[in-house]
């Protein structure tokens, strides 16, 4: 699973995530059982709301006994580039072949630098195979948007209520995409969905 929601109101934005991995294998175990998320801690405050193991029906919240670290990369420090960023670096333990494991967190906040203007960008296929994909922006109806995609990505479902306009993007049994080594780093294989105010 894999489910985003972006609620752009004035100048705050709210960015709800919520995923779903199964372990297939023991390669799918060891990614399954790590969890990263990146934030800025200068504008954005970090909720996580589920960490959960999904065992033969049985599901058992794992947010009291994960390992959960705070960790500070500077991803560029050799060239002398300092973000600020944070990595909340999860791992759980006892976690099995056949397990899915699921977790939800929302970062809100909006960079400072952009003086209340806004753009985002949902992916729409994944290296893995999803079973199921959910996008949802929630724009203010009476502000301006433009969006791009990706050719052969549907158009949005399109709805307004209470001053705000909502778009919706599924998608069920979506193929992993098989990337060729050989491409340049900078280019993305990846179809998307791009807004922005």
């Amino acid at each position: 699973l894999s489910a985003r929601q972006v609620r752009v109101d004035g100048s705050d934005r709210q960015n709800y995530q919520h995923f779903a991995i199964k372990a297939v294998n023991d390669k799918g175990l060891e990614d399954a059982a790590s969890v990263d998320i990146d934030y800025d801690p200068s504008y954005q405050r970090l909720t996580l709301h589920t960490l959960a193991v999904h065992r033969q029906g049985q599901v058992t919240s794992r947010l009291a006994s994960a390992q959960i670290r705070t960790l500070q990369r500077e991803r560029e420090l050799e060239a002398q580039v300092l973000d600020g960023q944070l990595t909340v670096s999860i791992t759980l333990k006892d976690v099995r072949v056949g397990d899915v494991v699921e977790y939800a967190y929302t970062l809100q906040g909006s960079r400072p630098v952009l003086q209340g203007r806004q753009s985002g960008t949902f992916d729409m296929q994944w290296r893995s195979p999803l079973h199921a994909l959910h996008a949802r922006l929630l724009w203010p109806a009476d502000r301006p948007i433009r969006m791009a995609a990706t050719p052969g990505i549907p158009p949005a479902e399109e709805r307004e209520f209470n001053g705000v306009r909502e778009y919706v993007w599924r998608a069920r049994a979506v193929s992993g995409l098989k990337v060729n080594d050989q491409l340049p780093a900078w280019y993305d294989p990846y179809p998307y969905v791009q807004w922005t105010s």
